[in-house]
């Protein structure tokens, strides 16, 4: 039964088109804390999580994506949201991101709000757990191609980070940041 239960899961989740999004819809409105009106999810996206994710109407999720907050972790994205092929939002283990309205995140972004604990040298990194910490990105943001932003940054209003950016401090309101690590190159006006 298990088995047959996944299956259809499965087919929700990789059915293209008008009825693949509205199947989808439906069943995320079933499981989510929250989910608006109006949203497009698209084929192949995974969604691990339910009653501590939420999702504001008007937003667009594309294929491949990959949505979670499991194991204590709290996600929330707000309206009109953009999010673009292949990329991952990660709020497990403890993490909590918040998305502001009207945000854009290009294709192939890391957002993960935890990291791996590795301070026992005596244990493998893989067996000391995770540490969960928070992600904010403001309204209005646009969030570049291939940008990786990590555990504990605030993203404020306005914001642009440029591609492929490694965000790992906070980013004022009304800049572009760009670079390894993102640096504040100029203020928008």
């Amino acid at each position: 039964m298990k088995e047959a239960k996944l299956f259809l899961i499965w087919i929700i989740f990789s059915m293209p088109g008008r009825l693949g999004v509205w199947l989808r819809n439906m069943y995320l409105r079933s499981r989510l804390s929250q989910f608006g009106d109006n949203i497009s999810t698209e084929a192949f996206t995974e969604f691990l999580g339910g009653d501590t994710m939420s999702i504001g109407s008007g937003t667009s999720i594309r294929r491949f994506c990959s949505i979670v907050a499991t194991s204590g972790g709290q996600l929330k994205i707000g309206d009109r949201v953009c999010i673009n092929s292949n990329t991952t939002v990660n709020a497990a283990d403890g993490g909590r991101i918040l998305i502001g309205d009207d945000v854009i995140i290009a294709q192939n972004v890391v957002i993960r709000a935890s990291d791996h604990v590795f301070s026992d040298t005596s244990k493998p990194i893989s067996a000391q757990g995770h540490k969960g910490g928070y992600i904010e990105i403001g309204a209005g943001s646009w969030i570049g191609a291939n940008v990786v932003i990590v555990k504990n940054v605030r993203i404020g209003k306005n914001v642009v980070v440029g591609a492929g950016s490694v965000v790992t401090k906070d980013i004022p309101d009304r800049t572009i940041a760009v670079g390894v690590p993102a640096r504040v190159l100029k203020s928008i006006t």
